[in-house]
């Protein structure tokens, strides 16, 4: 039986976006797609499937600038 997004607790709901973020910002850091598909659709779970996509999207950039930001100020500092 799938549970509806309406019948989540705002705890359940945030337990799995927490998990979803969590998963996205292991696959994006270890380049491994199949992690950020599984965060996806456990972020799909709370959200309706635009609105995740559009987290998901905005998350994974996020993510990839601040690793480029890193590195940038790593290589400046040698």
């Amino acid at each position: 039986m799938r549970e509806e997004r309406g019948d989540l607790s705002v705890l359940e709901a945030a337990d799995k976006m927490s998990l979803a973020q969590r998963l996205i910002e292991a696959g994006v850091k270890c380049d491994n797609k199949e992690l950020i598909k599984i965060g996806r659709k456990r972020m799909r779970e709370v959200w309706p499937k635009e609105v995740a996509d559009l987290f998901v999207k905005a998350y994974k950039s996020q993510i990839e600038e601040e690793i480029l930001g890193t590195q940038t100020t790593s290589k400046d500092e040698i």
